[in-house]
């Protein structure tokens, strides 16, 4: 038997990707709103009851709110950010703890503008 959470985090970016056409309307520096949703499962739960607390979920997604992702990594595109995303859980979720609960990182999307555009990373 496996636990699952699933968690939505709303945030603003800013970003340029380069390597486009000058007149590309994403080669200049513009901002999104990004959903990202974070699904972590476990064999067995916390002490408290929990998979993990969603607060730890929500605060490493807005790490990044109102940031610059060119200043974070490159190329800046949703796929590297969720990359990125399941480097920085991957690294924090590195406990004795939660390698004996056999949890792990099922998914990371990134949609961006109310879902019209979604990337997603999963196992």
């Amino acid at each position: 038997m496996r636990w699952t959470t699933k968690k939505s985090v709303e945030i603003s970016v800013l970003h340029s990707l380069e390597g486009l056409p000058k007149d590309h309307k994403c080669s200049s520096i513009h901002g999104h709103q990004y959903t990202v949703t974070v699904e972590i499962s476990a064999a067995k739960l916390n002490r408290v009851g929990m998979v993990v607390d969603f607060y730890f979920i929500d605060s490493l997604v807005k790490s990044f709110d109102q940031k610059n992702l060119n200043d974070c990594f490159e190329p800046s595109t949703p796929e590297n950010f969720c990359l990125h995303l399941l480097d920085a859980f991957e690294m924090e979720l590195t406990t004795a703890d939660m390698a004996a609960r056999k949890m792990q990182i099922e998914s990371i999307s990134v949609c961006e503008q109310h879902e019209t555009n979604e990337v997603r990373y999963y196992r």
